[in-house]
């Protein structure tokens, strides 16, 4: 999109919205006095990061002028929009504007001249007429091409466009007027004249004696009829119903009835000599057609007064203002529009409200100036890089390239999933996330295959997880550091797949709001999530991704990439407890479902990991306040730890919850209180203690559990007679799994079977098998 007016709070509330969830590339290209305008909004969220905007400085008097918008989809298909609005909420609905919406298969000449204009900047930019960071500027080659590759399909049709990057307007309509047999008729319509001479010129230069200029209610400037007629051409005031209203002109049409047709030139020059000379770089659309005018021209009335309500022709004026691009290697830039920049100048990174300083820059005599990378980290939302020299200030929005090539690469899904790695994600966020997720739980999970860029692209190379940290006055994390860089790293990486990375670590890492607080507080403070629903995520989509992670991990191999995957899943319930209404509700319906998940890839081969205490926290926090469940809860650690906890494990057991896992697995808890009420729960006997017990009496060795409530009052005698000698202690039996009697190895009655389950004492109903079956450790695995 190209603009010389800029509102970056408008494109994204408006245009960006209307596109929807698709869009993935979008490049703004402004005039400096607009991009500067731009780094005053403090609307502007996603500049930056969800769209690249790259300032273009004029050489001389004239401005960057063009209002284009070129739409391509996936499949290759192109539009255009060709027109007077500025990317702006005037010219896009306050004003009286124009616009020619152009199509490949009814204007394919038209797409041709686009690619020209294209490459005419290119050629601008190297000849000096356009300023602007030549490592800043998109692939125009690539753009390029898609307008030649459209305008291919077909030849000829009556419209065509015209630019002024190389040459006049003025001279280009007059040609255009011959091939149709010469002007009978000029009609004018501009908002901007800087008085007659440009009007005059083209009516002499097309031979052409009847010249008629609209006259709308509102304008900034009225056409100086006198002056004209001074200079010879006498023009007559008219008007049309299309253009009536209210509303501020802005709107720019040259309406030509010649001998063979009628060519209207609409776009975004005005009837100035900058507009239709060599002064600005202006875009306008010329098509032929035959038949009255359908604009609707009528006499009028002479205005008075002769000057309208005010206003300024676009020209250049100094806007100082910078270009900087961070990518793996550092920050490159560049200062324009300032006189003799070179020398040191101190930078800072802004964000509304906070600056934070990051050292002194210098500047060569072209404005251009790079910073090293560790001096400054990657954001995730709208950032500006300020440099100070004395009482010179000069600005400009930071554009993370990275993050570009991620939103380019993954569209919608990677704007949110970048606003969400840096804390400023919103319930719609959460909810595009976690659909993405449910589709395509391996894009999350470590050690998997990371899903394709398009439907039709070969997979890439196997994701590693980075580690990534927070860091900076101003919160912004590092998600982009060298060291993470496909060319440095060798990951195999893509851009999409770092900003996963760096989501993971965030939601590992950065404290919880808890309860969801804080987005209360922002519908408290009139916040506004940008679609006017609920303040909370919504529970159903962000419980969809879980139980698609944990298919996905029950499917994988054990391991350490097994492990880490769980405890990701861990990150991404506690993060999904944060954001929805009901939080407890949330985490009681998730958590016992994740700790089966963790249950089955049990406790680290050597030592004690992070997945250890995790589960063990989540295990003994719902039993701080019901001893009476003390013993089912140590028995679940005994079952973890796949059997009687020594010291070490207590040790660690007792220690209070630490980091933001823990903390919230249990929240607002003394380390005291943790520590009494831990050990009260270690103290509690669990039915494999009891029954070890049991099977050493039998052996002689101490005294007989009590065993009522687990043994049969048949079972309690047939214990009794084997320690007096009366029975055969072959008879008990210990557990081998929990379907068959280890002694006769014929199935059990699906009563004892469950008696086995839950008590640890059973008994084999065989014809011939009065075996007793005692359950002493928790299952292997």
């Amino acid at each position: 999109m190209t603009t010389y007016s800029l509102s970056l709070s408008f494109l994204e509330a408006v245009p960006l919205q209307a596109l929807g969830d698709n869009r993935r590339d979008v490049t703004i290209l402004a005039d400096i006095a607009g991009y500067r305008a731009s780094l005053s909004e403090t609307g502007a969220s996603s500049a930056g990061v969800g769209y690249d905007v790259i300032p273009i400085s004029v050489l001389g008097s004239g401005v960057f002028h063009p209002k284009i918008t070129l739409l391509a989809s996936h499949e290759g298909e192109l539009r255009a929009l060709v027109g007077s609005g500025n990317l702006t909420m005037g010219g896009w609905g306050f004003n009286t504007e124009v616009a020619e919406y152009l199509n490949p298969e009814a204007d394919p000449e038209a797409f041709t001249d686009l690619a020209d204009f294209l490459l005419s900047l290119c050629d601008a930019f190297g000849k000096g007429r356009l300023r602007s960071d030549p490592s800043a500027l998109p692939p125009i080659q690539k753009f390029a091409d898609l307008c030649l590759a459209a305008g291919d399909r077909n030849s000829g049709g009556p419209t065509r466009v015209l630019h002024s990057v190389n040459r006049a307007l003025a001279p280009q309509v007059v040609e255009m007027a011959r091939e149709l047999g010469g002007a009978r008729a000029l009609t004018v319509l501009s908002p901007y004249f800087g008085g007659p001479k440009a009007v005059v010129d083209l009516a002499q230069d097309l031979d052409c004696k009847t010249v008629n200029v609209f006259v709308p209610p509102k304008v900034p400037f009225w056409f100086d009829f006198d002056t004209a007629k001074t200079l010879g051409l006498v023009a007559q005031p008219v008007t049309s119903q299309l253009f009536s209203g209210e509303k501020l002109l802005h709107a720019k049409a040259f309406d030509i009835e010649c001998a063979r047709g009628r060519l209207t030139i609409t776009g975004s020059a005005n009837a100035t000599v900058n507009g239709l000379g060599l002064g600005s770089a202006e875009v306008v659309v010329a098509r032929v057609s035959d038949g009255a005018p359908w604009l609707g021209w009528s006499r009028a009335g002479y205005p008075k007064p002769l000057v309208g309500e005010g206003g300024q022709e676009p020209h250049h004026t100094a806007s100082p203002c910078l270009i900087a691009r961070l990518d793996g290697g550092g920050v490159n830039g560049r200062v324009l529009d300032v006189v003799d920049p070179e020398g040191s100048w101190n930078a800072s990174l802004y964000a509304p409200g906070r600056f934070e300083a990051i050292g002194t820059v210098e500047l060569a005599v072209d404005g251009c100036f790079t910073i090293e990378r560790r001096r400054v980290d990657a954001a995730v939302s709208s950032l500006q890089l300020v440099l100070a020299r004395g009482e010179e200030t000069v600005r400009g929005w930071l554009v993370m390239t990275d993050i570009i090539a991620a939103v380019r690469e993954r569209g919608a899904i990677a704007e949110a999933m970048a606003r969400a790695a840096g804390g400023a994600e919103n319930p719609r966020d959460n909810d595009i996330i976690a659909g993405f997720f449910t589709k395509h739980p391996e894009a999350f999970l470590a050690g998997d295959e990371p899903i394709a860029s398009g439907s039709d692209s070969p997979k890439a190379d196997k994701e590693e997880t980075s580690r990534l940290v927070p860091a900076g006055e101003l919160g912004l994390g590092d998600a982009l550091k060298p060291e993470n860089d496909r060319a440095e790293s060798g990951t195999g990486q893509s851009a999409f797949q770092k900003l996963i990375a760096r989501f993971r670590q965030r939601i590992t890492d950065a404290p919880r709001r808890g309860q969801g607080h804080g987005h209360e507080n922002d519908a408290g403070d009139g916040g506004d999530d940008g679609r006017g629903e609920s303040v909370w995520s919504n529970a159903d989509l962000l419980a969809g991704a879980i139980g698609s992670f944990m298919r996905k991990i029950d499917e994988s191999p054990d391991g350490p990439t097994k492990r880490e995957n769980i405890l990701s899943v861990l990150d991404f319930i506690l993060y999904g407890a944060d954001n929805v209404e009901e939080p407890e509700q949330f985490l009681k319906t998730h958590l016992p479902v994740w700790r089966n998940l963790a249950r089955r890839a049990g406790p680290a081969r050597a030592g004690l990991d992070a997945l250890d205490r995790c589960y063990a926290v989540a295990t003994l926090a719902p039993g701080l306040r019901e001893p009476k469940n003390s013993a089912e809860i140590h028995k679940t650690l005994e079952i973890w730890f796949r059997g009687g906890l020594t010291r070490d494990h207590r040790d660690v057991l007792e220690k209070p919850p630490t980091g933001h896992r823990e903390s919230q697995l249990a929240p607002e808890v003394r380390a005291m209180d943790w520590k009494l009420a831990v050990t009260g729960i270690l103290a509690a006997p669990t039915s494999w203690q009891r029954n070890q017990a049991l099977v050493a009496a039998l052996d002689g060795d101490g005294s007989m559990p009590d065993l009522l409530g687990a043994a049969s009052a048949e079972e309690i005698v047939a214990f009794g007679r084997i320690g007096q000698g009366l029975r055969r202690r072959d008879t008990v039996v210990v557990r081998r799994d929990w379907k068959h009697c280890p002694s006769c190895h014929m199935k059990l009655a699906a009563v004892e079977a469950g008696r086995l389950r839950k008590g640890g004492i059973a008994s084999c109903q065989g014809l011939r098998c009065n075996a007793i079956i005692v359950d002493i450790q928790p299952e292997e695995t």
